[in-house]
């Protein structure tokens, strides 16, 4: 495609959502999301397989590329962001696969080492299944990138402050510091879902102890943060289990102690770096980082803590990415 070709494709179309450098110094109108790449993703992404879910005109698909991903896939149900997609991946000479498709047609992919889902979830009618659908896709870094309560706060002013989000509590919750707003998902008068940072960490520090790290960062957006969680992926997991009072937890302590008699009936490899815990310590403690751990598990825990016939225990997510598990 020529230059004269690209003008007239730029100019064509209705709505430019993102920014995108194309040769002769040609340039989308959209919003320059550069800032917002160069926080997110690590200067080389070699080694892993990327996917933009909502990917638009394709600037995120095309940062990875320029990173050296190994491969990259953009989703998107807008058919006239795709076509531009593909014409600027084949202008730059970036090979990208872009799919027309949406949260219902995710299952048909697999999984990725690196998600990335940016100003998507508020318009989404489930974000929880979302989430988690996401979530099992993802191999090492998923990156959401979501809307604050206070975009329905902002509303405020331009309706009755009866009817705003929040009514009249929403000026006083807009000025405190993210760390004090409560744990709170709410829909504003537009069927918008806005989630608080406090809200997201609950979520996954509760349900997703596959989970190994979760960072906020503030987006170049009004009105949205960033998260970025990284998954735990684990070389090796032994897990000790049992019914309740059988001597589990005896067992972890000599284990623990390196002794021999424990180490032979048990036929467990002990490393250097080898972590101890009760799969109630794991839970406590989600944030704990170890690349082999002995896990004492009692599987009378669903009865004991009550957890429903459609619940799981979060503490089994961990087997999801762990390479060598011996039970």
């Amino acid at each position: 495609m020529n230059k004269d070709q690209l003008i007239e494709l730029i100019e064509s179309h209705p709505k430019w959502y993102q920014r995108i450098e194309l040769p002769d110094g040609i340039t989308t109108p959209g919003r320059d999301r550069s800032r917002t790449a160069n926080n997110i993703f690590p200067k080389s992404m070699e080694g892993n397989e990327f996917l933009d879910v909502g990917c638009a005109e394709g600037f995120f698909c095309l940062e990875a590329k320029k990173r050296n991903a190994d491969s990259v896939t953009g989703i998107d149900l807008d058919t006239d962001k795709l076509k531009a997609a593909k014409t600027f991946s084949e202008v730059l000479n970036l090979p990208i696969t872009f799919k027309h498709g949406s949260f219902d047609t995710l299952d048909d992919l697999g999984t990725f080492d690196f998600i990335t889902c940016l100003n998507i979830l508020h318009h989404v009618t489930d974000p929880i299944f979302v989430i988690n659908k996401l979530i099992n896709m993802t191999r090492k870094t998923l990156v959401l990138e979501v809307a604050d309560i206070t975009m329905g706060i902002s509303d405020i002013g331009k309706k009755k402050r009866s009817k705003a989000l929040l009514g009249f509590w929403g000026p006083l919750f807009k000025i405190l510091p993210n760390s004090m707003k409560p744990s709170l998902l709410a829909v504003d008068s537009r069927a918008r879902f806005l989630i608080t940072r406090n809200w997201v960490k609950n979520l996954i520090e509760s349900q997703y102890l596959d989970i190994e790290n979760l960072e906020f960062i503030d987006s170049e957006l009004e009105h949205r943060y960033m998260i970025k969680a990284s998954m735990r992926n684990m070389e090796s997991l032994n897990i000790i289990s049992g019914p309740t009072n059988i001597g589990k937890s005896q067992l972890l302590s000599k284990l623990k102690n390196k002794n021999s008699e424990a180490l032979q009936n048990t036929n467990i490899e002990i490393k250097n770096d080898s972590l101890f815990m009760t799969a109630s310590e794991l839970q406590k403690n989600p944030s704990t980082k170890t690349n082999n751990l002995v896990m004492e598990y009692d599987l009378c825990r669903t009865v004991l803590r009550r957890y429903g016939i459609y619940e799981h225990d979060p503490v089994l997510r961990i087997f999801r990415n762990t390479k060598n598990i011996n039970v």
